[in-house]
């Protein structure tokens, strides 16, 4: 039978199936509410610029981040609750997968905290793009003549670059997956594991970066040398953007009975065992 899926939905389908269950739904829960509030976002802006309470005489970045002040704290609500859900979604689907006995309803508070700063940087970015990227574009819809609607218009196309579909799904892939790794690194450190080993996805879309830390394995509690940049983690929050952002590698937990006498002795003293 042939198929009548596009090759861009079958794309999409494969990468959905990619993840595992518990992650997959914390990634779909986010895009939906961020496809949500981003959708809100778009006609506030507009309805201010038909109102006149966007002008082309006045600041317009000024106006546009005064209309997006609600948007700020409901913006950080739903990246906190995708990291929270993320966070959680990795402690399910380790003690799932490797069989770890941990409490993994119980997301430790030291790992939130360590994401509350993630979701503030994020949630700057995304009003910092958005205010750059509209202010750009209103002026020279302006500058054009157009009329209130025709630039208003013109505003939302604008902000279906910077909030649609595919923000969604990096911001997803960099919060809420960086959230899971996060999550699944300290249900590792709950357990009899003596190291983590580094998995990355080679399908031709993976960080050369990435791909060179295949299979280096960091002691439970260390850190992964990976580019020149120490990260806890797969998507750690704390690492540089360019070894974070649509992260797609994972971590997994290795024991004492994987390894010879002389690497565990290396893990123990906080050494790597490098592939």
């Amino acid at each position: 039978m042939c198929s009548t899926l596009g090759p861009v939905t079958r794309r999409r389908l494969t990468q959905k199936r990619r993840w595992p269950a518990e992650v997959q739904s914390a990634l779909d829960n986010f895009e939906a509410e961020f496809g949500a509030l981003s959708g809100r976002m778009r006609e506030r802006l507009a309805d201010a610029v038909i109102a006149r309470n966007i002008t082309e005489s006045g600041d317009i970045r000024a106006a546009v981040n005064s209309v997006l002040t609600e948007d700020r704290e409901e913006l950080r609500v739903v990246l906190t609750e995708g990291a929270i859900n993320g966070a959680e979604a990795g402690r399910r689907m380790a003690s799932r997968r490797y069989g770890l006995d941990i409490d993994f309803e119980t997301v430790p508070q030291t790992a939130l905290d360590e994401l509350t700063g993630f979701v503030d940087d994020v949630n700057g970015d995304v009003l910092d793009t958005i205010g750059e990227g509209v202010e750009g574009t209103l002026e020279d819809a302006f500058e054009e003549g157009l009329d209130r609607d025709a630039v208003a218009d013109v505003m939302r196309d604008q902000l279906d670059n910077e909030l649609g579909e595919a923000a969604a799904q990096r911001h997803a892939r960099t919060l809420v997956q960086g959230a899971s790794e996060r999550g699944t690194h300290s249900a590792i450190r709950e357990s009899s594991a003596v190291g983590e080993r580094w998995v990355a996805t080679n399908d031709g879309r993976t960080r050369d970066t990435h791909l060179e830390a295949e299979g280096q394995i960091a002691p439970v509690g260390g850190t992964f040398r990976v580019g020149g940049s120490n990260l806890v983690h797969p998507g750690d929050p704390g690492g540089p953007l360019k070894e974070i952002v649509n992260c797609r590698c994972t971590a997994v937990p290795v024991f004492e009975d994987e390894l010879s006498d002389d690497e565990v002795a290396t893990l123990r003293a906080g050494g790597r065992l490098n592939a």
